[in-house]
């Protein structure tokens, strides 16, 4: 029951008309009782007190204890004559009922008076039926646990299969509570509270599942088939349970659907159908066993009368089974009943049905159990009776059963081991084990296949072994045979059950999975595409270094390398590019280091280094010098030349710190220095670095709260037509006055903005701030001035971008014809198609678009023309070195004239010197921005500067 169940089938625990009628099965026992008119007991001879419990003088003198109402029988007058037998249900002394034939004579009285009776009562004469100690064997020698507790929860037995699947010796479990084997607390309260609505509600049974804690601590998942216990009186004294170790079957279902729908198939038809039904004959419930077998799903049986579903053949039976059980004339009714499935498909089934009445004796509902026996119907028909119960259960089972006694012979086996049986004639005597399981000739050796019946004599227990069985077709497969002894009622070893289990799948399948998880293991830890290990490896060797280095007391150098400007690598070339610069990245770093140190892909473009006893500057340097000139011989990628180089920080253990991750996060502030410093070079790491990304901490907090706090304002610069002195534009650039530190420059604010996240709110605030200012230059007479706001990487993949323009535009009430958005280079080429779009919807606005910082990127011409952009701003690097270095004016030069070629507009940044404007005014670069003009100036002073316009030197 709740948590296991099974009964103690000893001859003293069945049904005591099963025990005392064994007796009488062959010799009819006869009771004559003689009743007075008024139904007192004149007469009640010895067969009366064999048959019903009552001694002579007990009942002498006194009402008729057994219920009977002779007037009934022999009708109201006396001369009538004899009655004809009836067959009636006469209660016992000990409260259960006993089927007797009875006959009635009437017994006159002397005075003439109304008539007495002399009842006859004869015990039914049934064939032979199997003996208690059958069953008590059956039992005992079951694979399947046994188990019977009390209404306290107290097991009260447990039989030898049941002790074994919970790692118990026999007769341990005895004694103990249903709930000791609970695997919780929680568990333990749940089993007591379900065995209190058990006792209270007395629900119909039902096969569940529930997990149990062995002795050994090992849980275990089982199915529990459970019934009531009743005492003569038909009072509920405990539960009988069949539980079955599903632990494995759930393992194997987990790993292949196919086994595990083989495996809860064969668990699911284990159990038995069972059904309600109205007084009329309507189903009320219907279990899904019972849908299982019959075809129908619940609802529709729900509309159905029971006679519906039954074959022709089986109508007149089941009406007869039904009408006698209603009226009371029986107990129980059980039978083969055929069924018809929606399909027109038949199928067997043996059934057991019974009534429930009221008070008054009216039929209220019935109850059923069903058990398919379509495929054992033909086979059982030729049975013994005897042999009947047995074999039905053997059948049922897919894997092989052979009951098997000492000399290896086969008493009995279930279909599927008849299958495997050879291709022999048969021998003389029958079949031995060996021969129907190895198709040898020889018992078992005790190598390879020890003998399961020769351990199970030795050791009178439940035996487990892996054998090599040969079909009949030649294939060998494995099987786990589990052998339990039987005993007859001396316990002496008779024999044994075997139950052969095909586990060549299951094997199959637990190598594959070991190769796999080996397999799942490598990418775990390992790096696909360059065959490194990863960063998931990296961290498990690093803490086994600090473990060893703390035990030896040796130190290492944990190194973290970062390929400079791969993501531009990535845009212009293509990830196929990117990933092919990978692999010869990582083949080459391979050969800089010693057998003894770890290379890993910390992922993207880092590789981390893992040096081993090495702690020394000069070999730090030395190593580092090596990774770097392995980098420096160019890449071949589809033709083109790629120069690399690499950024490079380390970390010391135990100097640093002694924790991995700290290893790590020191390493990544060094590479950051290294790339602060200019690329291709080292940094090891310093406390100062640790002070500066507090620092940078710091800085986000404040930027927040100066964001939210309108902490910040916007300063302008003007563009101006050198041709006529006039103002075409202002650039709106950001400025923060922290009331902590002063004035931040913008270098240091916006990269920690785009970082954060704070860029998008930074950003709408700049975009609304600006075309407020533009309002505000238009209404002063400046309706030409373009307003131009710079527009971030992230804020221009915000999903809300667009939305953010519209709200800017419409709020101000500006012409989007002077608004200008400047949008650099590495903004659309981080994904072209998704920023052409955007740009098109920008343009559909109206809005001026002007590609900032142009140069500095990796854009092609492809694309550029594919660009709705209306300006190009020449990086103001170019523009510093135009007037020394012949090489920035060729490309200042080549810009300006492919934009005028594609029709665009220039503007060149940075200009602060005469001779900067001359050599620009000489390649026809018409605007240009810089200090030589104006730098950035608040609200207040653009506009008189857009007024007034500039005096351009000559």
């Amino acid at each position: 029951m709740c948590s296991a169940a099974s009964s103690d089938f000893t001859e003293n625990r069945i049904s005591p008309l099963a025990t005392n009628t064994t007796g009488r099965l062959r010799a009819p026992i006869s009771a004559i009782i003689a009743l007075r008119p008024d139904g007192h007991v004149a007469l009640w001879n010895e067969g009366a007190e064999q048959l019903l419990g009552w001694s002579s003088s007990e009942v002498f003198g006194s009402p008729c204890p057994c219920d009977i109402d002779f007037h009934a029988l022999h009708g109201p007058s006396g001369d009538e004559v004899q009655s004809s037998p009836q067959i009636l249900q006469v209660r016992h002394r000990e409260g259960y009922t006993v089927p007797l034939r009875v006959t009635s004579e009437p017994l006159p009285c002397a005075t003439g008076e109304e008539s007495g009776a002399v009842l006859s009562l004869t015990a039914l004469s049934y064939p032979d039926q199997p003996s208690v100690h059958h069953y008590t064997t059956i039992i005992e020698a079951s694979p399947h646990g046994i188990q019977e507790n009390n209404l306290d929860g107290v097991i009260t037995f447990s039989n030898p299969a049941h002790h074994k699947i919970l790692g118990y010796e026999n007769g341990t479990l005895p004694g103990k509570k249903i709930w000791d084997m609970a695997v919780s607390a929680e568990a333990c309260k749940d089993t007591q509270d379900y065995l209190t609505y058990l006792i209270r509600e007395k629900p119909t049974p039902a096969p569940y599942h529930t997990k149990n804690r062995c002795l050994d601590g090992r849980i275990i998942d089982v199915q529990i088939d459970w019934a009531y216990l009743y005492n003569k009186g038909g009072e509920v004294t405990g539960f009988v349970s069949i539980i079955t170790d599903v632990t494995q079957t759930k393992q194997v279902e987990k790993n292949l659907r196919e086994s595990e729908m083989r495996f809860r198939s064969l668990f699911q038809h284990a159990g038995a159908g069972m059904f309600t039904l109205s007084s009329e004959g309507a189903f009320l419930s219907a279990n899904p066993a019972f849908c299982r077998i019959t075809g129908y799903p619940s609802e529709q049986l729900l509309t159905k009368q029971m006679t519906d579903i039954i074959h022709p053949e089986s109508q007149g039976r089941v009406q007869c089974m039904l009408g006698e059980v209603r009226q009371g004339n029986r107990k129980l009714c059980e039978g083969e009943v055929r069924y018809i499935r929606p399909d027109g498909e038949f199928v067997w089934g043996y059934v057991t049905n019974a009534w429930i009445f009221d008070d008054t004796g009216t039929a209220i509902y019935g109850v059923g159990m069903v058990q398919d026996i379509t495929v054992k119907k033909q086979a059982r028909e030729a049975i013994e009776s005897e042999q009947k119960f047995l074999k039905i259960i053997m059948d049922g089972v897919v894997d092989p059963i052979m009951v098997i006694g000492l000399d290896h012979q086969v008493l009995s086996m279930n279909a599927a081991a008849e299958a495997n049986l050879p291709n022999w004639e048969t021998p003389p005597g029958g079949w031995r084990c060996y021969q129907a399981s190895h198709h040898i000739n020889s018992p078992c050796s005790n190598g390879d296949h020890p003998c399961p019946l020769e351990e199970v004599k030795a050791t009178r227990k439940p035996v487990t072994l892996v054998h090599r069985h040969n079909l009949k077709n030649g294939d060998a497969r494995t099987y786990e045979l589990s052998a339990s002894p039987f005993f007859d009622k001396n316990d002496d070893l008779q024999g044994m059950i075997e139950t052969s289990r095909d586990i060549t799948d299951r094997e199959l399948i637990q190598k594959r999975l070991h190769r796999k998880e080996k397999d799942y293991q490598y990418l775990f830890d390992h790096d696909v595409m360059t065959g490194l290990p990863n960063r998931n490896f990296l961290v498990e060797d690093l803490m086994q270094e600090i473990f060893r280095a703390k035990r030896t007391g040796l130190s290492f150098t944990f190194l973290l390398l970062s390929i400079d400007r791969f993501k531009n690598i990535n845009k212009t070339l293509g990830h196929k590019a990117g990933d092919r610069i990978l692999k010869e990245v990582a083949d080459r770093l391979r050969r800089t280091i010693r057998n003894n140190d770890t290379l890993t892909r910390f992922g993207g473009d880092e590789f981390a280094f893992v040096l081993r006893q090495v702690d020394s500057p000069r070999a730090i340097s030395a190593i580092v010098a090596k990774i770097l000139g392995v980098l420096v011989r160019p890449v071949n990628v589809d033709g083109q030349e790629i120069t690399l180089s690499a950024s490079i920080g380390g970390s010391l253990f135990p100097e640093h710190t002694q924790n991995h991750e700290d290893l790590i996060r020191y390493a990544d502030s060094a590479v950051q220095q290294a790339k602060q410093q200019g690329h291709n070079g080292f940094t090891l790491y310093t406390a100062d670095l640790t002070l500066q990304g507090g620092k940078q901490f710091s800085l986000e907090s404040r930027l927040r709260k100066a964001i939210e706090s309108d902490q910040l304002c916007l300063h302008y610069q003007p563009q101006v037509d050198i041709l006529t002195g006039q103002v075409v534009a202002v650039e709106a650039l950001a400025r923060w006055n922290d009331p902590e530190t002063g004035l931040v420059p913008p270098s240091e604010f916006i990269p920690v903005a785009e970082e954060t996240g704070l860029i998008i709110p930074l950003g709408k605030w700049v975009l609304l701030t600006a075309c407020q200012q533009a309002r505000a230059l238009n209404a002063a007479g400046l309706s030409n001035l373009r307003m131009a706001v710079n527009i971030s990487a992230r804020q221009f993949r915000d999903p809300d971008f667009l939305s953010t323009v519209d709200r800017a535009l419409e709020t101000t009430g500006i012409d989007p014809q002077r608004l200008e958005l400047e949008i650099t280079e590495s903004v659309v080429l981080d994904n072209v198609e998704k920023a052409i779009g955007i740009m098109e919807e920008l343009k559909k606005r109206g809005v001026y678009l002007s590609m900032d910082d142009f140069g500095t990127g990796y854009s092609s011409l492809s694309y550029l023309q594919r660009f709705p952009i209306d300006t190009l701003k020449i990086d103001r690097s170019f523009v510093k070195d135009v007037e020394e270095n012949i090489q920035s004016e060729k490309i200042v030069a080549s810009i300006i004239a492919m934009a005028q070629n594609m029709g665009l507009d220039v503007v060149a940044e940075g200009v602060e010197t005469t001779g900067q404007l001359t050599l620009l005014r000489d390649k026809s670069c018409r605007v240009v921005q810089g200090y030589l003009f104006s730098p950035p100036v608040v609200a207040e002073k653009i506009s008189l500067l857009c007024l007034n316009g500039f005096d351009v030197p000559a």
